[in-house]
């Protein structure tokens, strides 16, 4: 069991893919508040870790939970969980591999990235979002992306405070587990997307992605014709909900 301390000092956001890859990245310049909650405890099979650096396939790798790097993601998303997070069993996180293909999609994203905060007068552009589905739809992204043909009216993420809002999409697989994908999202110019409007693209040349709310969103949506350029994948949580809350 590794003990993951929560604390109210700002700390910097550590992106998962950092860990398998030296290449800067934009996102790692953002800082977190993280809250004051009881420490959560996140632990890992040792039995299984072969097993399960093999979940995924050869495009990522499992790390250690402990890894300095990965405590302040972990201790957001569990503490962000609310009530639920005392019943969470984090059990393996698996990061991009560092390959030709990776970095170039990544230094693209970082020209759109700064392109986009030049355009927003450096307003936050960046975003960590979360994105709960089946195992099978996550091995697949990982594998071909986001296919606009699949989602035509846009990947809907939850923002870095709410967890718990993709919670009902991760779907247990065979083993018990559920998986939510950790993705980097350019946000750029914003609007309201009114739930049900079957709204499927920006309302405007101007405009770049839709939120729930302007003020303090909770979701943030990215149109299928943005899919390839503003969204980059950075790692997968798998985990275990206890059956008295799942």
């Amino acid at each position: 069991m590794v003990s993951i301390k929560l604390n109210s000092k700002r700390q910097r956001l550590e992106d998962p893919a950092e860990i398998a890859s030296s290449s800067t990245n934009p996102c790692n310049k953002n800082e977190v508040q993280s809250p004051t909650t009881p420490d959560p405890m996140v632990g890992v099979s040792g039995s299984k870790n072969q097993e399960r650096d093999q979940l995924f396939g050869n495009d990522l790798k499992q790390v250690r939970l402990d890894d300095v790097k990965l405590k302040p993601t972990i201790a957001k998303f569990v503490s962000g969980l609310g009530a639920l997070a005392s019943s969470i069993q984090v059990e393996a996180i698996h990061v991009k591999r560092s390959s030709f293909v990776y970095e170039t999609k990544l230094q693209s994203f970082n020209l759109l990235a700064n392109a986009m905060t030049k355009k927003c007068n450096d307003n936050a552009v960046l975003k960590i979002g979360w994105y709960g589905a089946s195992k099978e739809e996550i091995i697949d992204i990982i594998t071909n992306g986001f296919i606009p043909s699949s989602y035509r009216h846009g990947v809907q993420f939850s923002a870095y405070d709410y967890p718990l809002d993709c919670l009902q999409t991760a779907i247990q697989d065979k083993d018990g587990l559920r998986h939510i994908l950790i993705c980097q999202v350019i946000v750029g110019k914003i609007e309201v997307v009114t739930p049900g409007s079957g709204q499927f693209q920006p309302s405007s040349e101007d405009l770049d992605s839709g939120v729930d709310n302007l003020l303090s969103p909770r979701k943030y949506t990215v149109w299928s014709c943005h899919l390839n350029t503003q969204i980059l994948p950075l790692g997968i949580i798998s985990f275990r909900v206890s059956p008295r809350s799942s």
